[in-house]
C-alpha cells in the first residue's frame, strides 16, 4: 500500500518541474485515485485532501462514491466502489411490466401459426456445422436448409 507521504513526495517533484517554468500554458491538471473496495484508504484520502469537496453517489452495477475537489487548475478525483462506504439497505427488485396488446384478438385468430422445423446445413465444414438449426419461419424461404 502506497503512503500519503510517498504520493507527496511525487507531487512535489511534479510541482517543481512546473514551478520551473511558471507561466507555460499547459492542460488542467487531473489526479485520479481508484481506491477499489479499500474504505480505510479512501477515508483517509477524503480527510486529507482539500475542500471544498464535492460528493457523488452513482447509481446501478459498478456504482462508485465519487468525492472531486475541483479548482481552475486541478481535479482531484478520489473513488471508491459504493458497496464498500455505503449499505444495501434496500435490494433491487426486478422490473414489473404491463403491455397492451400489440394486435386485437380478432387480428390474431387471421394469422397463421407457423411451426418450428429443424433442419441441418447443406454442406457441413466442421462438426458445428452439423448441429441443428431451428427456423420459425417457412420452410420454403430456406432451399439452402434440409429437413
Amino acid at each position: 500500500m502506497t503512503t500519503a507521504g510517498e504520493v507527496a513526495a511525487e507531487l512535489r517533484k511534479l510541482a517543481e518541474a512546473l514551478d520551473k517554468e511558471p507561466e507555460a500554458n499547459v492542460v488542467k491538471g487531473s489526479l485520479w485515485f481508484w481506491n477499489g473496495v479499500n474504505k480505510d484508504s479512501f477515508l483517509n484520502l477524503v480527510r486529507l485532501v482539500p475542500r471544498p469537496l464535492k460528493k457523488v453517489y452513482e447509481e446501478g452495477i459498478g456504482a462508485s462514491v465519487i468525492a472531486t475537489h475541483e479548482t481552475d487548475a486541478l481535479t482531484i478525483e478520489l473513488r471508491i466502489a459504493r458497496n464498500s462506504v455505503c449499505q444495501i439497505v434496500e435490494p433491487a427488485k426486478p422490473a414489473v411490466y404491463k403491455c397492451e396488446p400489440l394486435l386485437t384478438d380478432e387480428k390474431e385468430a387471421t394469422l397463421a401459426v407457423v411451426q418450428p422445423i429443424t433442419a441441418t446445413v447443406n454442406q457441413p465444414q466442421s462438426e458445428e456445422w452439423n448441429r441443428p438449426v431451428k427456423s420459425y419461419e417457412d420452410p420454403l424461404d430456406h432451399a439452402h436448409i434440409q429437413e
